[in-house]
């Protein structure tokens, strides 16, 4: 039996109303805004993920994988994320 443990992290709203006026005020392409976007929520759930290690006092992996292992030793993070 294997026994995982999931912490759920909850940080602050992610401001982008002032990447949305930029793109309208300047045109911007879709694909120009989903970028800013994307690279906003990707900070900030960078912050969140270094304030979870200093407040464990431990990093989310801390194993080097080697050639003979099977599955890796910290398992990819994935995650859905919704704009509305």
């Amino acid at each position: 039996m294997y026994v995982s443990q999931v912490r759920v992290l909850i940080g602050e709203p992610i401001p982008v109303d002032d990447l949305l006026a930029a793109a309208d005020a300047q045109q911007w392409p879709d694909a120009q805004l989903y970028r800013a976007i994307t690279a906003r929520i990707s900070v900030s759930m960078n912050a969140l993920k270094v304030w979870e290690e200093r407040q464990t006092g431990r990093r989310r992996c801390d194993c080097v994988p080697s050639k003979t292992q099977k599955a890796p030793c910290c398992p990819p993070l994935h995650l859905s994320l919704v704009l509305i």
